[in-house]
């Protein structure tokens, strides 16, 4: 029935929207996690400057003292002011994936209140507003209602607008989550999830009890995992280039 349908419309929309809420908020959880790393040198230079200031203002009547401190105070300033210029540069792109993300959920949520309007009415009796045509045209089957809402499509128009690009590893061409086959034959899953590089000399995969915890994972200690973890050699690449035989 109309009713029926309106109201799974609306069901659909309104999981769409807290859908879409949560992956704001994993968003804003990444970005802080992101400016507590690269605000920890920026606080701690502050508190120092704050510190020899101090010092500076308390021993004002010492000469000497005041030209031993005064080299390095203008020396850390300009360090200051470096890594206050690093952090705003770092937090222009998140601004700008925060907004597109803003942006998409807010039209998530318009097309949520909309449907539910719909959908009161309907489960109201109030159709007198509603044209016939409009109300026999609404879909009754999940699947078309599901392709109307674009309900599967939400993640990936999400994470369009939140996706987080990180550094490159340098020396690295390509890296990236890979299934290898086990060769223990005894083993109860034969497709196992590595972690695998692509660098000039080769293809390599790696090893150890902390492989997921490897870098495409949520340990904060990403970077040390993979310092003593063993680096496998797969195979040699050769990399060339191809010229057309005239």
């Amino acid at each position: 029935t109309a009713e029926a349908a309106t109201n799974l419309m609306h069901n659909l929309e309104q999981i769409r929207l807290a859908q879409a809420n949560a992956e704001l908020k994993r968003f804003q959880l990444l970005r802080r996690l992101d400016s507590i790393k690269t605000r920890r040198n920026f606080e701690l230079g502050e508190s120092a400057l704050s510190s020899l200031n101090g010092i500076r203002a308390y021993f004002h009547h010492c000469s000497d003292m005041i030209d031993g401190v005064t080299p390095k105070l203008a020396r850390l300033q300009d360090k200051q002011a470096q890594s206050r210029e690093k952090h705003d540069a770092q937090q222009a792109p998140w601004e700008i994936k925060q907004r597109s993300l803003t942006n998409a959920i807010s039209e998530v949520g318009a097309k949520a209140a909309s449907i539910g309007v719909i959908a009161n009415a309907v489960s109201q009796g109030q159709l007198d507003d509603m044209d016939e045509d409009f109300i026999s045209s609404q879909p009754t089957s999940l699947e078309e209602i599901e392709s109307i809402v674009r309900f599967w499509e939400l993640p990936q128009q999400l994470n369009i607008h939140s996706l987080y690009q990180r550094k490159l590893t340098p020396g690295v061409i390509v890296e990236g989550w890979l299934y290898k086959k086990s060769t223990n034959r005894l083993a109860l899953n034969s497709w196992t999830r590595r972690w695998f590089i692509l660098d000039r000399t080769g293809v390599y995969y790696l090893k150890g009890s902390g492989q997921n915890e490897g870098k495409g994972g949520n340990n904060s200690k990403n970077n040390v995992s993979k310092d003593w973890m063993e680096r496998v050699k797969v195979c040699d690449i050769l990399l060339c280039t191809v010229r057309e035989i005239n």
